[in-house]
């Protein structure tokens, strides 16, 4: 509530024919009903004034007193009290006077009264509308509801006892009250969730639904569903959390959401229940429904040898179980053809074609396994890999792969030739010394040292590394690689220094020759 005081009063001088006017205020205000809504809405109101009221008839040319209520200030008040009297009046004589009250708010004012706190040298005979006593015994106007911008006006009519001052403070004051009744209900929430199948695999989906009732009274606004589905479980967009957004429910009716679609993972039972909830702090819990998942789950291995040399053809083993608890149907596998290597041959039915080898294996029970195998040809050295596939209806695939190494072997051939042969004494020999690598892989650190017999002496060598001499020993610096089929040849030439039978002796070792291969050369030197 909200309640304004205001007095003003009017001085008048009759005998001396001269009028003054002087004013006192007195503000009330007063709240109620705890929350203060009512002065928020009349704030709202004066912030917007009414119109001005209209003039006031032909007897405003007299005094007038008027003030704005409660602030003084038209922009912050609520009323317009205004009293006009005459400029003088006889003693003795009856004359009449205004009050007027002019709502200048944009909403309606309630209860308004005006109250004669105090009248000095007037006696009041009667008025329009007429007056009640009020409770500090004065006298007091109830004007009822004011309307925006509208006035009302009290008519006076009184008289001076004495020649002087003739005087009246009047205030007004308003008391708006606002009155609503509501409707006292309560709603209440039910959800019943259904999912199906009961039994399915991860190639299905379930279908779930959810109905949501108001079992109450008023309508369930804001109404949501939320379902936190089991580990495992998603929406078809990868979701773990389904949620709906309910239209308003009213009482006793249901609202029954679309189908969602939701697949499972892997195999297991999986089971929950969802909730409900509503502005109000409404809630419900549904019941628990479950769902069993099976499904076959695959492994694949694949075997080979770890190394193979050059010429052996290699195997590969692969070998496919289904350890799920559900059967497979139309298993296949696939080997990748590794490269460098020539099909041979494949088990069970498998082709190659598109650089793999294939199986159609065809229903793996829960529980079973199946191997296949099939055989290449590498055509040199290198790494021959093969990586192996197994797919099923409603099964993840599993891969694995094997690799062999595929070596060569190096095969050193030592060969010396000397020319001429037989020679002179004082003539010089050539030896020449051929290492052949027969075999199908690199050798290393080549060395080759040769001896020459006593009859002869040291003139030279050379060839694939230089040579120096020690004594009758000559030792050739070492060579680094020698290819498959490749020939490095070194050179000794030596001087007959007596005759006889003699033997040129060469021995040659590598990485992989460690046990040096010798070869002697022989000479005749004559005389």
């Amino acid at each position: 509530m909200f309640s304004v005081v205001r007095r003003m009063s009017f001085l008048g001088f009759a005998a001396a024919g001269l009028v003054a006017l002087a004013g006192c205020r007195h503000d009330h205000f007063g709240h109620g009903h705890g929350d203060h809504g009512d002065d928020v809405a009349h704030h709202e109101e004066t912030a917007k004034p009414a119109p001005a009221p209209a003039p006031a008839p032909a007897m405003m040319s007299g005094n007038v007193a008027s003030m704005y209520f409660p602030t003084g200030d038209r922009a912050t008040s609520a009323l317009l009290l205004e009293q006009v009297m005459p400029r003088e009046v006889r003693m003795g004589e009856s004359y009449d006077y205004e009050i007027r009250v002019t709502n200048i708010t944009r909403g309606v004012l309630q209860n308004v009264v005006v109250t004669g706190d105090s009248m000095d040298n007037l006696s009041v005979a009667s008025s329009s509308p007429s007056a009640t006593r009020s409770p500090s015994g004065g006298m007091q106007w109830g004007l009822g509801d004011l309307a925006p911008g509208e006035t009302k006006v009290i008519k006076v009519s009184g008289k001076a006892d004495r020649v002087g001052v003739s005087s009246a403070c009047v205030s007004v004051s308003y008391n708006n009250a606002l009155c609503a009744t509501t409707n006292v209900v309560q709603p209440a929430l039910a959800l019943v969730k259904e999912m199906s199948p009961a039994n399915m695999t991860p190639c299905d989906t379930a279908q779930v639904v959810f109905t949501v009732k108001n079992t109450g009274t008023g309508f369930a606004r804001a109404v949501k569903v939320r379902d936190e589905l089991p580990a495992g479980m998603t929406t078809m967009d990868g979701k773990s959390v389904i949620e709906l957004d309910v239209p308003d429910i009213g009482p006793g009716q249901a609202q029954v959401s679309p189908a969602i679609p939701v697949k499972i993972s892997k195999p297991g039972r999986y089971s929950n229940n969802a909730s409900a909830s509503a502005a109000g702090g409404l809630s419900a819990e549904s019941n628990t429904v479950a769902v069993t998942v099976v499904q076959p789950v695959l492994e694949i291995a694949v075997e080979c040898p770890g190394n193979r040399y050059i010429g052996r053809p290699i195997e590969y083993t692969v070998t496919v179980r289904n350890t799920g608890d559900g059967d497979c149907s139309d298993a296949r596998v696939s080997a990748s053809m590794p490269a460098g290597a020539a099909f041979v041959s494949a088990t069970d039915g498998g082709s190659s074609a598109g650089g793999s080898v294939n199986w159609n294996v065809g229903s793996l029970k829960a529980g079973a396994s199946k191997k296949v195998s099939f055989t290449v040809n590498p055509a040199g050295a290198g790494n021959y890999r093969s990586e192996a596939v197994v797919n099923c209806a409603c099964a993840t695939e599993a891969r694995d792969a094997c690799s062999t190494e595929v070596t060569g072997i190096p095969a050193i051939l030592v060969e010396v030739v000397d020319n001429p042969d037989p020679i002179e004494i004082g003539g010089t020999v050539t030896y020449t010394i051929r290492v052949t690598n027969q075999g199908s892989a690199n050798d290393n650190d080549i060395k080759v040292v040769c001896e020459l017999p006593g009859e002869e002496s040291f003139v030279s060598a050379g060839g694939a590394t230089a040579g120096t001499l020690s004594g009758k020993t000559i030792t050739f610096a070492p060579l680094g690689t020698l290819a498959p089929k490749a020939v490095a040849t070194w050179t000794v030439v030596a001087k007959a220094d007596a005759e006889g039978d003699v033997r040129f002796a060469t021995a040659v070792t590598s990485r992989e020759k460690t046990t040096p291969i010798r070869e002697t050369e022989s000479t005749t030197l004559y005389r």
